[in-house]
C-alpha cells in the first residue's frame, strides 16, 4: 500500500513538474515551481524519486516543446533540487543549505549561459542589451511623450539599460539567493504541515548572517578597491556590483529583524505584508533597513547565532 502511495505521489509530482516546465517557457516565473516540486518529493520519499521525476519531466518537456534551451533550464533547476534534497535529508545547517543552493543555482546559471551561447550563438549579455533596447523603443512609441521630452526620456532609458547590464553579476547573485530560498522554504513548510516535525523551516524572520560577515565584506571591498591599480580591469563596474551586494545583504537582515518584531507584535498577515512591500519600495526606508541590518549583524538582537541555527 505504501509503495502504491509513493508511486502515485511521484507520478503526480512528475505531471505537475512537466506542466510547470512547459508553462515556464512562456512565463519564466512559473518555472521556479519546478525545483520546488522535485525537492518536495525528494525530501519526502528519497532522492532517487527526485531523480526519476527529473529525468521523466525533462524528457516530456523536451518532446512537447521541442526546445533544447527549455530542457537546459529545467536541468539547471533540477540540479538545484537534487542539491537541496541531499542537504535537507542529511540535516545540513540552514546557512549551509542556503549557501550551497545559491552556489548551485549560480554555477548552473553561468554554465547554462555558456551552453546557450555555444548552441545558439547568442551572447546572454548582448541578448539582454537588445531586449532592453527594444523595450525602451516600445516605451517611447507607446508613451505619447511631448517632443521636447523625448530626448531626455531616451537618455534616461539608455542609462537604465546600461546600469542593468553593468549590474548583471550582482543581479544574478541576488536572483540566485531568492530562488534558493524559495526552493528551501516552500517544500520544508509543506512537509511540516504534513507532519514532518524533524524538518527545519527557514522562516525569513530568523535570517541572520554569520558574525564575521562584516570582516568578510570588508576584505572583499578592500580587494575590489585595490583592483583599480591593475590594468585591463573595469574597477568601477566591479565596485558597483560589490556595493549593491553589500546593501542587499544588510537590507535583508534589517528587513528580517523588522518582520521578526511584526511577528512578535502578532500583526495581522495582510497588514504585515503590506508594510513589507511599502518598506521595500521606499528608498528612505531601505536606508533605514540597511542601518538596522548592520547593527543587528553586530549585536544580534534576536540571539539567533547558536550551533543549531548556523
Amino acid at each position: 500500500m505504501h509503495k502504491n502511495n509513493t508511486t502515485f505521489q511521484v507520478l503526480m509530482i512528475t505531471v505537475l513538474a512537466t506542466i510547470a516546465g512547459v508553462m515556464g517557457i512562456s512565463m519564466p516565473i512559473i518555472a521556479v515551481a519546478y525545483p520546488i516540486l522535485l525537492t518536495l518529493i525528494g525530501v519526502k520519499n528519497g532522492i532517487k524519486y527526485n531523480i526519476i521525476s527529473l529525468i521523466i519531466s525533462c524528457a516530456l518537456v523536451g518532446v512537447i516543446s521541442g526546445s533544447i534551451e527549455s530542457v537546459l533550464i529545467l536541468i539547471e533547476y533540477g540540479i538545484l533540487s537534487l542539491g537541496a534534497t541531499y542537504m535537507i535529508n542529511k540535516r545540513y545547517k540552514p546557512s549551509q543549505i542556503m549557501v550551497g543552493s545559491t552556489l548551485l543555482i549560480l554555477g548552473t546559471s553561468i554554465i547554462y549561459m555558456g551552453l546557450e551561447w555555444y548552441i545558439t550563438g547568442i551572447n546572454y549579455v548582448t541578448g539582454l542589451e537588445n531586449s532592453l533596447a527594444l523595450m525602451s523603443e516600445e516605451i517611447l512609441k507607446q508613451g505619447n511623450f511631448p517632443p521636447n521630452e523625448i530626448s531626455n526620456i531616451k537618455s534616461l532609458l539608455n542609462n537604465m539599460t546600461n546600469y542593468i547590464v553593468v549590474l548583471m553579476p550582482a543581479l544574478l547573485i541576488v536572483s540566485s539567493t531568492v530562488v534558493a530560498y524559495i526552493n528551501y522554504l516552500i517544500p520544508t513548510k509543506l512537509l511540516r504541515k504534513l507532519g514532518r516535525e524533524d524538518i527545519y523551516v527557514p522562516y525569513f524572520s530568523r535570517l541572520i548572517f554569520p558574525k564575521n560577515i562584516m570582516s568578510g565584506l570588508g576584505v572583499i571591498f578592500i580587494l575590489t578597491f585595490l583592483l583599480r591599480y591593475f590594468g585591463n580591469i573595469n574597477y568601477e563596474q566591479m565596485m558597483l556590483n560589490v556595493v549593491v551586494l553589500i546593501f542587499y545583504i544588510f537590507i535583508l537582515e534589517g528587513l528580517s529583524l523588522v518582520v521578526f518584531l511584526m511577528n512578535k507584535a502578532k500583526m495581522a498577515g495582510f497588514l504585515k505584508y503590506l508594510l513589507v512591500v511599502i518598506i521595500i519600495l521606499s528608498g528612505f526606508l531601505n536606508l533605514a533597513l540597511f542601518s538596522i541590518g548592520i547593527i543587528d549583524s553586530l549585536v544580534d538582537f534576536r540571539k539567533l547565532r547558536d550551533a543549531e541555527n548556523l
